[in-house]
């Protein structure tokens, strides 16, 4: 993603298993997650050499959050989650169009909507 005044890369794969840890950087220090589909360790290594371990176990499986809110949602009859708003899902598919746009990435299914639109 580009910025006026700096640049942002992020890169992620749910289909494969990177040797890596994923970083955030900041102005005080470098958050370092060991896997970032399914932390196990995380912790924050601070410019002046500190580290700080701030990994919390988590008990329950992967979507478990997730599954549970939505079935609150149906329970509720909502529609919308105040944790992800439509507004929320707006702005980060806004944000993914625009990162597609600037690597020039089309999917195969993109064509096939166009088409259909045309017809």
């Amino acid at each position: 993603m580009k910025y006026e005044e700096k640049d942002a890369v992020v890169m992620y794969s749910k289909i494969t298993d990177s040797h890596l840890p994923s970083e955030i950087q900041g102005e005080n220090g470098t958050l370092v997650i060991d896997k970032i589909s399914s932390p196990a360790k995380v912790e924050i290594r601070y410019r002046d050499g500190r580290t700080e371990d701030i990994t919390k176990p988590q008990a329950n499986p992967a979507m478990y959050y997730e599954i549970k809110e939505f079935m609150e949602l149906i329970k509720n009859g909502k529609l919308e989650s105040p944790t992800n708003s439509h507004t929320n899902s707006m702005v980060v598919m806004e944000i993914m169009e625009e990162a597609r746009k600037q690597i020039g990435l089309v999917f195969p299914a993109d064509k096939a909507v166009k088409s259909e639109f045309k017809q």
